[in-house]
């Protein structure tokens, strides 16, 4: 009699309740490779309406009171969709067990953020949110310099400006120059996160949502990786793993980190003629370790430099998020790394002095705060929001 053995391949469609418990406490990373396991398990996953969110609010209700800042706000994010669902499980379990090394916050904006907190809408500094995804210190030395504006500041939802309680804070702390970002934190506004009970089967259906039929995969998977906004290098968010929607709002539309390239070896940009081509700003660092910025528009190329604004300069970094280093994402980007790591490896190198770029005498060397100001465009565009700038065009 022949011995017959289980059938592994359809043991979600045979047992899905149990398959769903084990998932339940497997990682992100091992429920993600169970869903590369076969063709049948690929399919379970595609048809499932609700894995994501299942697992989101068991990791999330395993997460203890006495959590950290950062963790404590992460778990109050809102979860809309299973999309939504994978990627706040992912950077919950990133946190509970890569979370190494933690930036290096100001002791007085901690306690002015949990007195806010008993009356207006309020988030602490926005480098507790925001991790690097790269491990190299020119890269962290140009996005730090692109965003140090809004790192140690802190985030109060704007329709709390006018409240008594805000004025009498912000004016009491007036001598320390503290800086005040005034947001809009749409539907984390005193909206409760609401948790699904997994308990059990009489609470919850743990089971697959069809009825054995295969469904479809629907065209936008929330498996599908993102388009890249260019082939050859990053954006600035490429780069970052931002924690708070709020925070990633607040960069993206006064940093511009979106459609800002970071290529470390600026002086290298003529040699790239996507990016001669492109009317994305460029930044990086120029021979002397100057953070710099390039912006070409209808023919005009305009050249300036970074300039941390002293009142904004409390230390606030950016630390590696602890996982796997995606620099390999951009040949182009990863090779100009390579080569900044060789020439400081190699012994007896000159320093060159001067830009490559064989750039005008009277190209000013003007401030372009948090990375997006160049040019007089740039400046009407965001006002005085980072200081006065200049620029002068090739």
């Amino acid at each position: 009699m022949a011995q017959s053995y289980p059938k592994w391949t359809i043991f979600p469609l045979s047992h899905r309740t149990p398959f769903t418990l084990i998932l339940l406490h497997c990682s992100p990373v091992d429920v993600l490779s169970c869903r590369a396991t076969c063709s049948t398990w690929h399919s379970w996953f595609c048809s499932s309406s609700s894995i994501w969110s299942k697992y989101y609010t068991s990791i999330r209700s395993s997460v203890s009171d006495l959590c950290s800042y950062r963790l404590e706000k992460l778990k109050d994010v809102p979860s809309e969709g299973e999309a939504a669902a994978l990627t706040l499980s992912i950077k919950l379990d990133r946190v509970l067990h890569l979370e190494s090394i933690l930036p290096t916050m100001n002791h007085d904006t901690m306690v002015l953020v949990k007195i806010l907190e008993k009356s207006v809408l309020v988030l602490g500094p926005p480098a507790i949110f925001i991790r690097l995804k790269v491990n190299h210190p020119v890269v962290t030395k140009i996005v730090v310099e692109s965003i140090c504006r809004y790192l140690g500041s802190v985030m109060v939802d704007k329709k709390d400006i006018c409240r008594e309680e805000m004025r009498r804070v912000v004016v009491r702390n007036m001598h320390i120059q503290k800086n005040w970002d005034f947001v809009d934190f749409g539907q984390q506004r005193r909206q409760p996160q609401v948790d699904i009970d997994t308990s059990g089967e009489d609470n919850v259906n743990l089971e697959d949502d069809s009825d054995g039929e295969e469904i479809p995969e629907v065209p936008k998977s929330i498996y599908a990786a993102g388009k890249m906004a260019h082939s050859e290098f990053p954006t600035i968010l490429e780069l970052l793993c931002i924690d708070q929607p709020v925070v990633k709002d607040l960069l993206v539309t006064r940093c511009q980190i979106a459609s800002s390239l970071v290529v470390p070896q600026l002086d290298e940009v003529l040699h790239y003629p996507s990016l001669l081509e492109c009317s994305q700003l460029v930044v990086g660092c120029d021979c002397d370790g100057k953070v710099a910025s390039y912006f070409s528009q209808s023919g005009v190329e305009v050249v300036g430099y970074m300039k941390t604004p002293n009142m904004f300069r409390d230390g606030q970094q950016v630390v590696f998020w602890g996982g796997k280093d995606i620099r390999g994402k951009w040949p182009q980007f990863a090779n100009q790394l390579d080569r900044l790591d060789q020439h400081l490896a190699s012994p007896g190198q000159k320093k060159h002095v001067g830009s490559k770029l064989n750039l005008p005498a009277d190209v000013a060397k003007g401030s372009v705060a948090s990375g997006q100001e160049v040019g007089e465009e740039h400046t009407r565009q965001y006002g005085n929001a980072a200081g006065p700038s200049s620029s002068s065009s090739l």
